[in-house]
Formats: structure tokens, sequence, C-alpha cells
């Protein structure tokens, strides 16, 4: 297996890339792959739902000719994703769409089924409890990158010129945390212990009020989760690293770590692959 930090392009011409990524139970794993041509004219995006990896082949549960920036699955595996302006929700081919915001929004993520947040231009963050949709923006032009928390007393924003924010009911409240760095990955590991990671190697732990920076890879890193007892983060191209002690180390350079997701398996993926680690070895997927 070989790392390159090119983009991979189909014999038609069109760039693969694997661009998300999200566990299911077992081996089982969703996966978003966006084609577009070289003048980026033509895109198609395709949700792909494994339910046994690499047992059973990958199935389409939504393909459009689109760019899907982000998508969701819930518990009862609604599938949720965001196309600029719209949100796509259903599942297996049958999908309504709506326009939420002037906004553009490009990243959707869930607690459960009954609360779901979406990220967008200018602040802007959409909450549905199950009923419509109420605009809780932040109270800044930022953009937001990601969202993550185990409940909703411990959700947490990270996204421009280090961006930090705490849901707190419906408004937020801004952390400094002492950058100016894009901030691209978040991880709440139980109440108020945040993994956090960006541009430039940044990589900390905000540990109720307390900030704890890493000595890390001079790489951009852009998701971060834990897996077992470890903490993982994602390096794009440079591969999947690992926490030991305060600092980032390498621990799978031959893998591509554009994002990651872990459920009773460690999952990446990046160009036109996904990986599969379950704590001793490492599967590698291919599309096209």
């Amino acid at each position: 297996m070989t790392n390159n930090a090119e983009r991979y392009i189909s014999p038609e011409g069109f760039t693969v890339d694997c661009t998300l990524v999200q566990a299911d139970k077992g081996t089982g794993v969703w996966n978003l792959i966006v084609q577009m041509d070289e003048g980026r004219e033509e895109k198609r995006s395709q949700i792909f739902h494994t339910p046994s990896f690499p047992e059973v082949e990958p199935r389409i549960l939504l393909d459009t000719h689109t760019w899907i920036d982000s998508f969701w699955v819930s518990p009862s595996r609604m599938i949720y994703a965001c196309d600029g302006f719209r949100l796509w929700k259903g599942s297996d081919g049958q999908f309504t769409q709506q326009r939420l915001s002037d906004r553009m929004i490009f990243k959707v993520w869930g607690l459960d089924d009954q609360t779901i947040f979406i990220l967008g231009e200018g602040g802007l963050v959409l909450r549905s409890d199950g009923d419509g949709w109420r605009d809780i923006s932040i109270p800044d032009s930022t953009r937001l990158f990601d969202i993550n928390g185990p409940s909703l007393q411990h959700i947490y924003a990270v996204g421009e010129r280090g961006a930090f924010w705490k849901l707190q009911g419906d408004t937020w409240l801004e952390i400094d945390v002492q950058t100016n760095a894009n901030l691209l990955g978040v991880f709440v590991d139980g109440p108020d212990k945040v993994y956090v990671c960006g541009e430039s190697g940044t990589c900390f732990r905000y540990d109720a009020g307390a900030l704890v920076n890493f000595l890390t890879q001079p790489r951009w890193y852009s998701a971060v989760t834990r897996f077992r007892d470890k903490i993982y983060f994602g390096a794009a191209g440079r591969g999947v690293d690992v926490l030991v002690e305060l600092e980032v180390v390498p621990f799978k350079p031959t893998v591509f770590g554009q994002r990651l997701s872990s459920g009773d398996c460690l999952w990446s993926c990046g160009h036109n692959s996904y990986y599969k680690f379950d704590g001793s070895g490492w599967l590698r997927k291919d599309f096209l």
C-alpha cells in the first residue's frame, strides 16, 4: 500500500475522492464519494453503505449530480446530507430536499434522532429537535468546520481563526484557546474533555478549563477521534497519527486520514479509498 499526495483520477478523467466516513455497528460503514471533471463543472456525489466489510460490497443509497459536502446517519439509519443550500433527508434512494437558509450550509451532524445540527457560512448554526429548525447561530461571522459532543450539556464547535465554542442551551460561549489557526476537527471525550486539531500541526486538549498543547508533526490535522484506549488524529495524505502522552506521533503513514470515525473499528478515508483498523491490522477498499 502506498501513499500519494496527488489526487486519484479515474480513466474517464474524473477526480474520485472518498471525503467522509461514518462507522456503523460491527464492520459496517458509510462513505461519501465525490467525483468531478477537470473543469469542476460536472459533479457526482454518492453515499455508500457497506453492512459488513470486506465480505459485502458497498451499496449506493444516494446518487446525485451535485456536490454533497457532508452527511450524517442517525441511530434510526436516517441519512441527512447537505449540498450548498439544501438539506437532503431520507434513505435508500428515497430523499426529500429542503432549503433552510440563504447562507450556505456545509456540515450536518447529530447527537441522536431528535437532536441534529447544521453548520454554515457566516457563523450559521441551525438546530432541530425533531420538529423544524431554529437558528442558534454564533454571534460571529466565523465559519465553523466541525461539531461534536456526547450530550446536550457538552457540545463544542470549532472553526476559522481559532474559533472554539461551547453550546449552553441555545446560545454559544466563546472560549479563547490562544491560537489563530483554523481548527478543523473536534472530539469530546466525556464531560468537558475536548480534543481539537487543525492546520499547521495544531493539536490540543481542553480539559475543564485547562489547555494542553501537544507536540506534533509539521502537518495539517483534519480529524480526531477515540478508538478503544487511544486518541487518533487524521493527517490527510500523511496518514493517521496517535497521541502518546503529550506527543502526536505517526501511527499509520500509508493510509489516508482525511476523516476518521470509530465504533467497533477505526475507519479512515481519502482519495478513492477507505480503511478499517480492528486493533491489530488494516484493510483497504478502493472505489473505481
